[in-house]
């Protein structure tokens, strides 16, 4: 049986009501400058932020920019680790902008690291994830410590990359009930009809 000419235009209103529901990319951004790393992670002395994401959103990697710190004590450069995890540290990724192994002044570098998972990671990050309670740790941290040691970040910018995916509104949920209404509306018609 061939579907009626008004059948069809209810499909394809109902479908035309349906919103776009792909993940969308966004981001925030931390000013570093005066942020300081004095020991392992979570402990005192290293700057650490609690950050607003959007619940559900996925975390997928960040950015630094012109990054620029410099070691005190008996440091070296390539002990500074910037790190982004959920609240309950199960998740995160860490990164080492240094590999230099000298005491001094690291100048200005930009870098990403974009959510490899596993051994790819200087520090086994476990990757992309998503943000359970809408926010995430910020923090820098020494990976190895010989005190008295301390890095401080002189310059730079963090920016925290996500992904979220919109929640339809209202008025379009209504649009596509009252479109799939239409179409069980003709439907029944045509069989009363036919």
């Amino acid at each position: 049986m061939k579907p009626h000419p008004i059948h069809r235009l209810a499909l394809i209103a109902a479908m035309l009501t349906v919103p776009a529901l792909s993940a969308q990319a966004a981001f925030q951004e931390l000013d570093l400058a005066g942020w300081n790393a004095a020991g392992g992670f979570g402990l005192a002395g290293n700057t650490q932020v609690l950050l607003s994401l959007p619940a559900g959103a996925t975390v997928t990697g960040f950015d630094y920019f012109d990054l620029r710190f410099s070691t005190t004590g008996d440091s070296w450069l390539s002990e500074l680790v910037l790190s982004v995890n959920n609240t309950a540290v199960t998740e995160w990724l860490d990164w080492r902008p240094s590999t230099v192994e000298a005491s001094g002044s690291f100048s200005a570098v930009s870098g990403s690291w974009n959510g490899i998972s596993g051994a790819a990671g200087p520090f086994g990050s476990t990757g992309a994830f998503t943000v359970a309670d809408g926010s995430v740790r910020v923090t820098a941290y020494l990976a190895y410590v010989v005190p008295p040691v301390g890095i401080m970040i002189e310059q730079g910018s963090l920016r925290i990359n996500y992904e979220v995916t919109p929640i339809p509104e209202p008025a379009s949920a209504l649009l596509l009930l009252l479109g799939l209404a239409g179409l069980g509306a003709t439907a029944a018609a045509a069989r009363r009809r036919g």
